[in-house]
Parts: C-alpha cells; sequence; structure tokens
C-alpha cells in the first residue's frame, strides 16, 4: 500500500475530518481490498427491521384510534336508544291515565311500548357491552405498541454495539507508528480491551466516597478480599500518562476524579471505566457522577447517596441511606431494595423501573417513557411521565398521586399505610384501570370526557354535573379506606 496515501488519511483521522469508519474504508480502498468493515447485507436487514417495525407500531396505533373512534359512536348509538326507550316509557304511563272507555286499547298500547322499550334497552346493553370490547381492545393495542417500540430499541443497541465492534476489531490491526517517511510520526493510539490498573485502597466506616468520570462507567461493589480500585483504559495516550492526569486521594477518603478538567481536549478520545470494591461497612456521603457512560452500584450503604448520568442507565440495588437520588438524563433508571428517608429515581430519555423500595417519600419520574412501580412502601408516593404509561402494582403508602398525557393509568391492589389514603390518578389520552383488594373500600371522584364511561361494581355510585362519584368494596369489612380522584379526557375508567 502507498503509504503517503495512507498517512493522508490517517492525518485527517486525528485531525477529526473524518470518522473512524470513513478512514477504514479509505484505507481498504486504497489497498484495493474486497473485504467490508460492516456486513451491508446484515446492516440493511436490520435497518429494514428497524422500517418495518415503526411501520407496524404505527399500523396498530392508526387501527387503536379507529377502534376508539367506532367505540364512540357505539356509546353514542347505546345513549340514543336509551333516550328513545325512556321516552316510549313515559309515553305508555302518560296514555295509561286516559279514561276508561279507552283502556283497554291504549293498556295494549302501552304494554306494546313498553315491549318495545325493553327490547330497546336490550340493544343498548349489547352495544355498550360492544364498546366496552372495543376500548378494551385499544388499550391491548397500545400496549402492544408500547412493546414494539421496546424491542426496536432493543434492536438498534444491539446494532450498534455490532457496528462499533467491527470498527474496534478494523482499528486495534492498524499500526499508527513511523508512518511518514523520512520523518515518523507516531499518534501513539490503539484501541482494543484496554489496559487494566489496579490499586489498592485503605477506606474505613464513615469515611467518604466521590467518584466523578467523563467517558467511562462508574460501579461500585463489595469486595470479598483487600479493597481496590480497577481502572480500564482506553486511550491514544500511554497508560501511565492517564492514570497521572487521574485525580487520586485516599486520605481518610475516597476521592477520585477522571474527568480531565481542563485537559478535555487531550483526553477527548480516552475512555476509562471505574470498578471500585469496597468493604460491607457504612460510609459517610457516597458520590458517584459520569457523563458519558453507565453507574451500577449494589449492597452499599452510605449517609446519602447519590448517581447520576447524562448519557447512560443507572442501576441500583439493595442501597441504605439517609437520602438516595439517582439521576439520568438519557436513559433507564433502575432502582431494586433501597431503604432511606426519601428517594428519587429521575431521567428524561428512558424508563423508570423501582420495586421493593422502602422510604417516607419516593419519587419515580421520566418525560419519554413508562414508569413501572410495585411492592415499594412510603408515606408518599409520586409517579410521573408525560409519554409513556404507569403501571403501580401492590404498592403501600397514604399519598399516591400518578399522571401521564399520552397514555394509560393501571394501579392495582394498592393499600394504605396506616387506616385511610388519597389517590389521585390522572391523564390526559388514556384509560385508567383500578383493581381493588378485599380489605379497601374506595370512595371515588371521577372527570372523563364526553361519551366515556366508568365500569364497575359499585355499592354507591351516582352522577353530579360532569362529575362521578361512587364507592367500591368488594370484602364485607373492609378494614382501609382510599379517597380517590380520577380524571382523564380521552379515555374509560375501570373498576375491577
Amino acid at each position: 500500500m502507498d503509504n503517503y496515501g495512507r498517512a493522508k488519511i490517517l492525518k485527517m483521522l486525528e485531525d477529526g475530518k473524518i470518522s473512524a469508519a470513513d478512514a477504514l474504508k479509505l484505507i481498504e480502498a486504497i489497498d484495493d481490498k474486497k473485504e467490508e468493515i460492516i456486513e451491508p447485507d446484515k446492516v440493511k436487514t436490520n435497518s429494514q427491521q428497524r422500517v418495518n417495525t415503526e411501520h407496524h407500531a404505527d399500523k396498530i396505533e392508526a387501527e387503536a384510534d379507529l377502534l376508539e373512534d367506532e367505540a364512540d359512536e357505539l356509546e353514542q348509538e347505546a345513549d340514543e336508544i336509551e333516550e328513545q326507550a325512556e321516552q316510549m316509557e313515559d309515553k305508555a304511563d302518560d296514555e295509561e291515565t286516559i279514561s276508561e272507555e279507552a283502556s283497554e286499547k291504549i293498556r295494549r298500547e302501552a304494554d306494546r311500548i313498553r315491549a318495545k322499550a325493553e327490547k330497546l334497552r336490550d340493544k343498548a346493553d349489547r352495544i355498550r357491552e360492544m364498546a366496552d370490547e372495543k376500548a378494551d381492545e385499544a388499550e391491548e393495542l397500545r400496549e402492544s405498541i408500547e412493546e414494539k417500540l421496546r424491542d426496536l430499541s432493543e434492536k438498534t443497541e444491539k446494532l450498534t454495539n455490532e457496528i462499533g465492534e467491527k470498527v474496534n476489531k478494523k482499528l486495534k490491526d492498524i499500526n499508527f507508528s513511523r508512518i511518514f517517511e523520512g520523518g515518523f510520526i507516531n499518534f501513539g493510539f490503539e484501541v482494543g480491551e484496554g489496559e487494566e490498573v489496579k490499586k489498592e485502597i485503605n477506606i474505613n466506616a464513615t469515611d467518604a466516597i466521590s467518584i466523578a468520570n467523563r467517558n467511562g462507567s462508574i460501579k461500585l461493589k463489595i469486595a470479598k478480599e483487600k479493597p481496590y480500585v480497577l481502572f480500564n483504559i482506553r486511550s491514544k495516550h500511554d497508560t501511565n500518562k492517564v492514570m497521572d492526569d487521574i485525580i487520586f486521594d485516599n486520605d481518610n477518603k475516597l476521592i477520585i476524579d477522571a474527568t480531565f478538567n481542563g485537559k478535555e481536549t487531550l483526553y477527548n478520545r480516552t475512555r476509562v471505566s471505574i470498578e471500585v470494591f469496597l468493604p460491607e461497612v457504612v460510609y459517610g456521603e457516597i458520590i458517584a457522577k459520569t457523563t458519558n457512560g453507565r453507574v451500577e452500584i449494589e449492597k452499599i450503604s452510605g449517609e446519602g447517596i447519590t448517581c447520576k448520568s447524562t448519557n447512560g442507565r443507572i442501576n441500583v440495588s439493595d442501597l441504605t441511606g439517609k437520602n438516595i437520588l439517582v439521576k439520568s438524563t438519557n436513559g433507564q433508571i433502575i432502582c431494586y431494595r433501597t431503604s432511606c428517608e426519601k428517594l428519587e429515581a429521575v431521567t428524561t430519555n428512558g424508563s423508570v423501573k423501582a420495586g421493593n423500595n422502602e422510604s417516607d417519600n419516593q419519587l419515580f419520574k421520566t418525560t419519554n417513557g413508562s414508569v413501572n412501580a410495585h411492592d415499594n412502601k412510603s408515606t408518599e408516593i409520586i409517579l410521573k411521565t408525560t409519554n409513556g404509561s404507569i403501571k403501580s402494582f401492590r404498592n403501600i403508602a397514604d399519598i399516591h398521586n400518578a399522571s401521564t398525557t399520552n397514555a394509560g393509568v393501571t394501579l392495582s391492589e394498592f393499600s394504605p399505610k396506616s387506616e385511610k389514603a388519597n389517590v389521585v390518578l390522572k391523564t390526559s389520552n388514556g384509560s385508567v384501570s383500578v383493581t381493588n383488594t378485599d380489605d379497601v373500600k374506595i370512595d371515588f371522584t371521577a372527570s372523563v370526557g364526553k361519551n366515556k364511561k366508568i365500569g364497575g361494581e359499585f355499592s354507591e355510585y351516582h352522577q353530579k354535573d360532569k362529575e362521578h362519584i361512587g364507592t367500591v368494596k368488594k370484602g364485607s369489612e373492609a378494614t382501609k379506606r382510599v379517597f380517590m380522584k380520577i380524571k382523564t379526557s380521552l379515555g374509560n375508567v375501570s373498576f375491577k
């Protein structure tokens, strides 16, 4: 291969004028090789699969909308028939009051009208059943859309990883040393599995822990041996140089800072993964922050615990602390088995899954994603999202607020922490479903849109203006009471 041509390509890569993938393609073109970095047929297949999945999702969404429209029409027809039946009964009652001479004839006419009214009522009931079936089918289709979109996201992530692995494999085989004839330049850049550096640490109970990273993951785990930190470094620079510029302080505290503050440009192609193995004791304040990477912490206890990532998933489990904050911008949050006074799990573009947590206050919030919370125990639980469904199962609290905009809300087997609780369930473009338990009595007020309905078995029920008021009581002697406020504009409400 022509060294001069190769050198120009690599200089363009170093200056950031072309991507690594483009550089490899140019090198292979000069080398006149037929091997491709990425299998185009596979990419095409996956891309087509993504397009097909999106198309299928759109198709299902359109069908769901049609079903909703049909359900609305059926509901309206049922109301008209019901009104007609009442008018007929009124007419029959009026005719029965006419003079005795025509009583026999009118009585026969009244019987005929009543029979017709009964038939109309039967038809109305059948139509309402059809409307319920259509509405349920639409809700199932929406859930199917969410599942397909989750599958699409996973397939896209898998495809991205496959492409990255192929590029890395090719870059690993490129020798960047002694490129120019007569005046050699060594870029010193090689991407592979990375080099590991192990540092033993001395850390005691109540010591503070602060870990900051820029490009790379952070993991905190319990050590079965002497505590240590494991660095995995991928860089164009020598590993020792990278380690020299990582702040490392182990004097009655543990401070690790791999953000390269002030040297970001120098280390713009450096990735450091930090894994900390700690004794199982109670520490002071624990902070783990990264910009581009995941954060994973398990079986750790501290005065307070903060986990943050800008572009990455956060997974925490079996944590104990006064306050626990889990925050991401572009990533899913998974939070299980924590114990604290205040728990917050907040992201923007990703789902939130939380279970078996115990604290006085709990907030699970996202914007573009679903919220799924189950078996949590708290004084107050708040579940919030905008573009995603909310599912709450077997949670125990005295205050429970769940709100979304473009999806449904499901509350199942909720129970008060004390003798009574207040629950607020809100959505705009979705239905609300509540499943009660035998020992809980629900007093509810509900506001629904035009032609929408409230279904269930009520011990008491009436409608006042635009508000529906009722009581749901499954057991004969309910020991706990829930005051529930429900609001939806384009969905139904059902009690089971």
